[in-house]
């Protein structure tokens, strides 16, 4: 971990951004580009000096880079569709880096976590067992609640 933090590091600070917003998802998550291009953007941290130049081309750049700089592996679907996947010790460093402003939580576990006051970003991943009938649905729903008491 001490290697891939000190590689982090070493990113120019808006590769930093893009990388940590990473953590948002889960683990072995496979990212299209479109959608981390577009969470990007949303996020405001895109920024297109070159009014030439489309902001979701600075996008894939910044994609490139990260890639380039090994934070993501590019696979290939049947028929040749890229996806891009971060490997779960970089995962951990996303989740590391990330830990102040973003939270990213398991359905299993939602009673069981105190939100910081600190965290402006919350991804809540969803269980299919946690809502696959109608009893099972209701008590997540309760704990999903619950979150909004903290």
């Amino acid at each position: 971990m001490p290697a891939l933090k000190l590689s982090y590091d070493y990113l120019p600070f808006h590769l930093q951004q893009c990388f940590s917003y990473c953590a948002l998802f889960p683990e072995d998550y496979e990212f299209h580009s479109n959608e981390l291009i577009h969470l990007w953007i949303g996020l405001g941290i895109i920024n297109s000096s070159d009014q030439n130049k489309r902001i979701e081309d600075v996008g894939l750049s910044y994609l490139d880079d990260l890639l380039n700089h090994g934070f993501f592996k590019k696979n290939e679907r049947d028929g040749g569709y890229p996806y891009y996947v971060l490997h779960d010790l970089l995962h951990e460093l996303a989740l590391k880096v990330s830990s102040y402003e973003c939270l990213s939580i398991y359905s299993h576990n939602v009673r069981s976590i105190n939100i910081p006051p600190s965290v402006r970003h919350l991804s809540v991943i969803v269980d299919d067992r946690d809502v696959e009938d109608r009893v099972t649905y209701e008590d997540y729903k309760r704990d999903i609640c619950a979150l909004t008491k903290n």
